[in-house]
């Protein structure tokens, strides 16, 4: 079943990194857990994904506003530009230990490695840093290359990996089929990197359907508010 309590490693507060590369689902997971948050704390949503200009958390910025969520961005022109610009304000979001800070940030080692900036306060606040897995994704198919860029990803922050988030999806094309892949994956993933898959998400609708798939990890029913350029592209032979 969905479950309405988020599940250890995924809740408020504390600082939550989200990684993945483009297509991961990763900023849709953002701006869920970043609603969810603000309903029980404080909660700012760092927008730091500096890889890709098509997919990013400033883009539901009314949505996150209404829910209550401080949005960290570039503001003005940079926010339109795929340059990394870090918030001044990250670091005050940081030094707030009463709230709660998820950061949705480049799944390649150069877009995430703009944290390395803030490593000290990140490991400070014992930030925990997810990677979601969705093997649909080009290029994510296989379990050993994923693996080598989450190794990568340690590499190029100075953060260790404390979870795994099982995202298998096509986009709207996304059947109870692509949420078991990414199961599968995650559960092969726990192998290579030693860390713990935390959850597995999918679209509301299907989450009566993917608790079937999920073996045994609690399932996180997402809203979605906004569609990779691709989408409409995606097939399961893709």
């Amino acid at each position: 079943m969905a479950t309405d309590t988020l599940p250890p490693g995924l809740g408020p507060p504390g600082v939550l990194i989200l990684a993945g590369p483009f297509g991961s689902g990763k900023t849709e997971i953002a701006i869920n857990l970043a609603e969810r948050w603000a309903s029980e704390c404080p909660t700012y949503l760092a927008d730091l994904d500096v890889v890709t200009p098509y997919y990013r958390s400033r883009d539901a910025k009314g949505a996150l506003l209404e829910a209550g969520v401080h949005l960290l961005s570039p503001g003005g022109d940079a926010g339109v530009y795929d340059v990394p610009v870090l918030s001044s304000d990250l670091g005050r979001a940081l030094g707030d230990k009463q709230s709660g800070l998820v950061v949705d940030v480049g799944g390649q080692p150069h877009g995430a490695g703009v944290l390395l900036h803030w490593r000290k306060p990140l490991l400070a606040r014992q930030a925990r840093t997810c990677l979601v897995v969705n093997p649909r994704r080009p290029g994510a198919a296989s379990a050993h290359e994923v693996a080598e860029l989450a190794e990568a990803i340690a590499r190029a922050t100075g953060l260790p990996l404390t979870g795994l988030i099982a995202n298998g999806n096509l986009g709207p094309q996304t059947a109870a089929e692509d949420v078991a892949a990414g199961v599968s994956q995650a559960r092969e993933l726990e192998a290579h990197l030693g860390v713990p898959t935390l959850a597995v998400c999918c679209a509301a609708h299907l989450a009566a359907e993917c608790a079937r798939v999920a073996d045994g990890l609690p399932v996180l029913a997402l809203s979605f508010y906004m569609r990779p350029p691709w989408a409409s592209h995606m097939t399961r032979d893709a």
